[in-house]
């Protein structure tokens, strides 16, 4: 695995596009399969800039991911969340079961996991 100072970043110029690359991904404990992968190419935001659907897209996850986080330090939300996952098996952690939640509900904490 490369440090985090590796990670490769978009090129907004065009130019350098090929980097040593780095490794990312995760395995989780007790499973067989692997999310590894390795991008050793920026993305080139000249020819390819991020579309409005992509920012959109990103300005919703980092949404739904602060709601998340703020909502975590708030005892009564969180195990109500943590009730709901116990209840599921698609996600197998309660960060990813709350984020997907909460995006799917346009970026806000669900009225079900307020006491």
């Amino acid at each position: 695995m490369a440090p985090v100072s590796v990670i490769v970043s978009n090129s907004p110029d065009g130019h350098d596009l090929k980097t040593d690359g780095y490794w990312y991904g995760f395995r989780r404990n007790g499973s067989s399969r692997n999310r590894y992968g390795i991008r050793t190419v920026r993305r080139n935001l000249v020819t390819n800039p991020y579309t409005a659907q992509e920012d959109e897209n990103r300005t919703l996850f980092t949404m739904s991911l602060n709601v998340v986080y703020a909502n975590k330090d708030i005892p009564a939300n969180w195990a109500l969340c943590v009730y709901e996952w116990l209840q599921q098996r698609e996600y197998s952690t309660i960060i990813g079961y709350a984020v997907h939640v909460v995006r799917a509900n346009q970026g806000e904490w669900p009225e079900r996991w307020t006491p």
